[in-house]
Order: structure tokens, then C-alpha cells, then sequence
């Protein structure tokens, strides 16, 4: 299984490009996100909105969803798995 990690910036892009001309197969592709606090994500909105459309151009051009991860650090949390409503899957 091949998955790409996603930090959305230029080289991690430019992989899905790069994988595709030399036909290697993405399986899944994981972004890790960093939360302020529960509600408040650490990006600015010109990035969250940037990553939306990135989704969006990466689900019509591969096929693909991506997987947008992130850790808590409080002990009565675990590892989820969320889309962009920030409403966390427990996995």
C-alpha cells in the first residue's frame, strides 16, 4: 500500500504529479492537522480554505479522499480521524 503524506505545500503537491508520471499508485493520502484548541484550528483561513479546495482538486483529478488525522494531547481523547466539519471519528 502506497500512501502520501500531505503538508500541502509545494514538494508534497508536487509528489502527487511525480507519482503519477511514473505510475505509482496512491493508495491513501494522510494530512496531519494541528489544532489551536478544539474548536480553533492552527491554520489561518487562507490556508483552511486552501486545503479545502486542494481536497476538492485532488478528488476529481485522483479519485482520492484525503485523510485528515490529529492527535490530542488530553487523556480522555483518542487518536481521530475528522473532515473539515472538525467533528473527530474516534478510530
Amino acid at each position: 500500500m502506497n500512501v502520501l503524506s500531505l503538508s500541502y505545500g509545494k514538494d508534497s503537491l508536487a509528489c502527487l504529479g511525480a507519482c503519477e508520471l511514473l505510475r505509482i499508485p496512491i493508495d491513501r493520502i494522510v494530512h496531519a492537522e494541528i489544532w489551536a484548541t478544539d474548536d480553533i484550528p492552527a491554520d489561518l483561513p487562507p490556508m483552511v480554505e486552501f486545503k479545502k479546495k486542494a481536497d476538492e482538486i485532488i478528488r476529481a483529478r485522483w479519485g482520492l479522499e484525503v485523510e485528515h488525522v490529529c492527535a490530542t494531547v488530553t487523556p480522555d481523547r483518542k487518536y481521530g480521524i475528522f473532515t473539515h466539519t472538525h467533528t473527530p471519528t474516534l478510530v
